[in-house]
């Protein structure tokens, strides 16, 4: 701002003396031509009385280097010129001050002088013998005069550049003071001039428009944390409230072999299912909280993908459900544990919830500037109504069937943290009775890239 006002003051400055000097050279120069005809004129009258007193010898004794005085009869012929020999120079009788002052006496004009070959400022007068005393000035004896005031105007400009730099420091700091001593907290509580108002109006609604967002967001997180609690204690209540009970019953010394080992094998369900909950919970703390220090590197999401298939096959053919996989090679840049979950969790979504003898189809498409990966099933789909739910914890669109076919409701948030990791993005289609079709797109790999130019190249 400082830069800004002293420029703003030279700028202004060196304009006003712009405008000054072209003033002074526009009317200046008017003015001092008339003001040295003035001078001329007096000069002319003095010489007039010393040539009637003392002849031509008085002009001899004159000696003005700036002046030309030129003594001319009423024919116009030189009779005396103190600047060249008179017997040089024509007849003047058609000059323009020589031909006024034949007609009226006295006579004046600003010209080119053929003799001195530059322009002239020219005051003649009619003496009482009938001659003409004509006296000439160069006009660049203005052009001296005036440069007389150069001078005092660089001076005027030099005080002026040290008055500006004193004074928009003064004024830079006068501007800045009600801004550093602005309250942001209360800016409405702040002394600040006219100008500022609107600002500090501004700011005390930001104020408040942030607070709002700030408690609004904390709301919605305590409730959403209470929520989970809510979820959670639920959820693990209901497997050790199962093992509780068949464990009790198991105490009684009077059960048949068969039924001991039906109970065995339900505490034995419960049990690993309690096991599946805590382990998603630990999954998506370590990933809210960030507490582990996640390795990076390039990840080839096609190989992960068949890593899953070879882990998820014997339950794709307890369905007779055929998993297709289609795509190259495709790197991402990730952590290759979470990508590996984000993967299983997806396809194993799409072998729980579709239908015998359906069809599970992996798709890994390279664009560009992203990486599809998409997981297309034939399964029981889910309402458009209930799709923007199924990333919150622990919820299922069918708790019944999710429980028996042992879903947590927590794989698709784990899905959804890991895609926040990865930044990338998550597209969701389904259709009941007819299939869902779920898309992570990832930021395409610099490997990728690289890999589709050589290819190019070729």
């Amino acid at each position: 701002m400082k830069k800004k006002i002293f420029t703003s003051i030279l700028i202004v400055t060196f304009v006003a003396a712009l405008v000054a000097i072209v003033s002074v050279s526009v009317l200046g120069v008017p003015f001092m031509e008339n003001e040295i005809l003035q001078e001329l004129k007096i000069e002319a009258e003095l010489i007039s009385k010393g040539i009637s007193t003392g002849g031509v010898e008085y002009l001899e004794g004159i000696t003005d280097n700036e002046r030309r005085i030129t003594l001319i009869d009423e024919s116009g012929n030189v009779l005396f010129d103190t600047g060249v020999n008179a017997n040089t120079l024509d007849n003047h009788k058609n000059r323009e001050e020589i031909k006024q002052a034949i007609e009226k006496g006295y006579g004046s004009s600003i010209r080119f002088s053929d003799t001195m070959t530059i322009r002239t400022i020219n005051y003649a007068l009619k003496i009482d013998n009938n001659q003409i005393i004509r006296i000439s000035v160069a006009q660049n004896y203005v052009l001296v005069i005036l440069s007389w005031l150069i001078m005092p105007i660089c001076v005027i400009i030099s005080v002026i550049v040290l008055l500006s730099i004193i004074l928009s420091d003064i004024v830079t700091r006068r501007i800045l003071q009600p801004l550093n001593d602005l309250d942001l907290e209360h800016p409405e509580d702040s002394y600040v001039y006219e100008e500022l108002k609107p600002l500090t109006r501004k700011i005390q609604v930001q104020n408040r428009k942030l607070k709002e967002k700030i408690y609004s967001e904390l709301g919605q997180k305590q409730r959403r944390q209470s929520e989970f609690t809510a979820n959670m204690t639920h959820e693990l209540k209901t497997p050790l409230t199962s093992i509780s009970g068949f464990a009790e019953i198991l105490m009684q010394n009077d059960l048949e072999d068969n039924i001991i080992k039906d109970f065995a094998k339900s505490i034995y369900d419960e049990a690993a299912r309690l096991i599946t909950i805590v382990g998603d919970i630990i999954k998506l703390a370590e990933m809210d909280e960030k507490e582990n220090e996640y390795h990076f590197e390039n990840i080839d999401i096609v190989e992960t993908s068949k890593d899953v298939i070879t882990t998820l096959s014997s339950s794709a053919k307890n369905k007779n459900i055929e998993i297709n996989l289609k795509g190259d090679k495709a790197f991402v840049y990730g952590e290759k544990r979470i990508l590996h979950e984000m993967i299983y969790n997806l396809v194993d979504n799409a072998i729980k919830y579709n239908r015998k003898n359906g069809s599970v189809d992996i798709e890994i498409i390279k664009n560009k500037n992203n990486i599809c990966f998409a997981v297309k099933d034939t399964g029981i789909g889910i309402p458009e109504n209930e799709q923007k739910k199924i990333f919150e914890r622990f919820y299922r669109v069918d708790k019944a069937y999710s429980k028996e076919l042992g879903g947590t409701g927590l794989g698709l948030s784990i899905v959804q943290q890991g895609a926040l990791l990865h930044n990338a993005k998550i597209e969701l289609s389904s259709e009941v009775n007819i299939g869902t079709n779920i898309m992570l797109i990832f930021p395409a790999n610099e490997i990728d890239i690289r890999m589709e130019r050589e290819d190019g190249i070729k």
